[in-house]
């Protein structure tokens, strides 16, 4: 494991933000286009699974961090962009589509959508970093406050979901 860490934080340190930046779009396609090519339920856990394994990744390491806060305003400028991007591109180029795509343009297009996914993950990382890495009265309240609130929506959740297959939707 300690080799692992040295790898990551060789990466992080020589590369800084490109790496956090390119390195994981490249897993997340190459694992989306390869292991999990069907479109399923199944995909969205193991892609969810996956974007967990990367934060875990830069959670644990200072050398990630800090490219992560300085980048910041850049990776949500390219978060933005990209999202006008997908926008333009399924309002006018996805709906006029009538024919499946081909293998290489539909790699394309699942690494653009990774892509937005993950700048921004690391936009909302840098800003969360920048304002609310101190300690807060405020902040010390929601953290206490998270637990019986995620026990409280969890328990909401299955109710309605329970109420609500009855009726086939």
């Amino acid at each position: 494991m300690a080799k692992i860490d040295n790898i990551f934080d060789l990466i992080g340190h020589h590369f800084g933000f490109s790496a956090i930046l390119i390195l994981p779009t490249i897993f997340l396609s190459v694992s989306a286009l390869s292991i999990f090519p069907e479109s399923a339920e199944g995909i969205r856990i193991a892609r969810g699974f996956i974007f967990f394994l990367l934060g875990y990744v830069v959670w644990q390491r200072e050398s990630c961090w800090q490219p992560i806060l300085k980048y910041r305003r850049c990776s949500l400028g390219l978060a933005l962009t990209s999202s006008v991007g997908l926008l333009w591109y399924y309002h006018t180029i996805l709906s006029s589509r009538t024919e499946p795509l081909d293998a290489i343009y539909e790699g394309i297009e699942t690494s653009f959508l990774l892509a937005n996914r993950w700048v921004w993950v690391l936009a909302i990382l840098g800003y969360g970093y920048a304002y609310l890495n101190r300690p807060s009265s405020v902040l010390c309240y929601l953290s206490r406050a998270v637990y019986p609130s995620y026990l409280l929506h969890q328990s909401v959740l299955i109710v309605a979901a329970f109420s609500l297959s009855s009726l086939m939707l």
